[in-house]
């Protein structure tokens, strides 16, 4: 299992390689708070920019989380209304 400092250094990581008008619109302080929390983390996070996000050697926490920032951030109604659907679609099959 992976510390919640690793999985904020994660993160950050993935946003620093996302394109700027997705980080754009997460607000500062939640952007802020999770470089906060990963600046002890001595561990390094490798991506490899050949894959796609869910291909990543990264935690599901991470994903998780990138997710979640896409839903309330960047997100469409209609794109919300298809996450839901498969968070739903994901909750019954696990």
């Amino acid at each position: 299992m992976r510390n919640n400092e690793y999985i904020a250094k994660e993160i950050i990581t993935v946003l620093e390689n996302f394109d700027n008008e997705f980080v754009e619109k997460i607000p500062k302080e939640v952007f802020d708070a999770f470089k906060k929390l990963s600046k002890d983390c001595t561990k390094t996070v490798n991506l490899d920019m050949s894959k796609k996000l869910k291909d990543q050697d990264i935690s599901q926490e991470c994903k998780d989380f990138i997710s979640i920032m896409y839903y309330y951030y960047h997100a469409n109604d209609e794109e919300k209304k298809e996450l839901i659907s498969k968070w739903n679609d994901n909750d019954i099959q696990n």
